[in-house]
This record gives structure tokens, sequence and C-alpha cells, in this order.
């Protein structure tokens, strides 16, 4: 998890940074563009793991930029229980990795 500040580089960081290098890198691991939080929805998140259960020698890392977007959607709407269920057991498991990028103003909400 990358936390820091609105505009200190997190969402660079993770594309050119964390996401590039794992790409170059580690070869046993499928390493999905990142994707903005807000813009997920547990169809979209199924589609993203499905891939890793086809091989059982391959993990696949899940890049969720600007996490913040869903704790405020849950806030105002409470539309995204569903998919902080699915990356919580998502990054549970031995097959998914799970990388992002949090507003520190929001790392309270995220560790409760």
């Amino acid at each position: 998890m990358l936390v820091g500040p609105s505009g200190c580089g997190k969402s660079s960081i993770l594309r050119a940074g964390v996401v590039a290098r794992l790409k170059l890198e580690v070869n046993n691991w499928d390493v999905a563009p990142p994707i903005r939080a807000g813009e997920l929805n547990t169809t979209k998140l199924d589609e993203l793991v499905r891939p890793a259960g086809v091989e059982a020698n391959r993990t696949l890392v899940v890049a969720l930029d600007q996490l913040e977007e869903l704790f405020e959607r849950a806030r105002c709407l409470g539309s995204s229980h569903d998919r902080l269920v699915r990356l919580r057991d998502w990054a549970a498991s031995e097959r998914v990795v799970c990388v992002g990028t949090l507003r520190a103003d929001y790392h309270a909400h995220s560790s409760g």
C-alpha cells in the first residue's frame, strides 16, 4: 500500500514504479494494468481474478489506484461494501496480490 498526501505522486509510483518493475522482473506473476478503485464493480473484480485460477503456479497482481474512492462511495452511498469484502478476501489469497494507493487522510478508514 502506497499511502501519502494528495498530489505526492502515489499513482505515478504505482504505475511507473511498482507495476512496471513487477512486469519486468517477476516471471510467474500476471500484472493487471492499474485500475481506479472508483471504477470497479464486483463483476470487473471477478473478471480480473478469474485468470489466476487457471494456472495454479501463477499469481495475479491487482493494482488499485485511489482506494479512497471506495471509502468515499461507501460513506455517501453505502455501495462499496461488497467490493471491500472481495478485496480483503483476495488480499488473503496466496494467488492474488493487491497493491494500491491511498490518500493519507483515509488511512484510518482502511485500518479499522
